[in-house]
């Protein structure tokens, strides 16, 4: 990566106060699609208000709750996590989508919000689970990451998934779901966002 790029990724990152429209695009690069990936891709998750199509949180509304006051933007959605193992099932999740573009097939690395448990006490788990799903919802999930949201470096973006590659023309997504080995402790959903690799 370029000593800019480097520079542009940390600004990106420690952006706590930015005023990020929804689902921006910001053309990066060009190239073959399906080799490096060319298009920046980010998704909020809107405080809870569910007026765009990137973000979907689902399963019981009644599990599901927005908190102001922390998180992106001021604010995130979270869920109680249920279990630590593979045997019990998941009740709530939430999906981060890319556009179902050929534009977006290609190598990501993604990363997500963590906010400052100090001042919020939903950010405490410390193995919460993402899952990729390469080659969009038909495609199945194709691995499952766990992701410490209590860190000492909060208030920036931690990074989940490290060049790994998505098939958006099939609808590449991320989902966060309700299991955790650090359970109940929450699983918040927050602002995500797909970086080139």
């Amino acid at each position: 990566m370029s000593a800019g790029a480097s520079e542009s990724h940390a600004r990106l990152r420690l952006a706590r106060r930015a005023v990020v429209p929804v689902a921006v695009l910001v053309a990066l690069a060009v190239g073959v699609p399906d080799a490096s990936a060319a298009i920046y891709w980010q998704v909020d998750d809107s405080c809870g208000s569910f007026s765009q199509p990137y973000f979907y949180p689902a399963g019981p509304s009644q599990f599901w709750h927005t908190h102001s006051g922390g998180g992106f933007n001021g604010c995130h959605m979270w869920m109680n996590t249920v279990c630590g193992n593979s045997s019990c099932n998941i009740v709530n999740w939430a999906n981060w989508y890319l556009p179902v573009d050929s534009s977006y097939n290609g190598n990501y690395q993604v990363w997500v919000w963590r906010a400052c448990s100090s001042s919020d006490s939903h950010w405490t788990n410390d193995s919460v689970r993402y899952q990729r799903f390469a080659y969009g919802t038909g495609g199945g999930s194709t691995e499952t990451y766990r992701f410490d949201q209590h860190v000492s470096a909060c208030n920036q973006s931690g990074e989940v998934t490290a060049n790994d590659y998505f098939q958006a023309s099939s609808g590449g997504k991320m989902r966060l779901i309700d299991k955790s080995r650090d359970y109940p402790d929450p699983a918040c959903a927050d602002f995500l966002y797909w970086y080139p690799a």
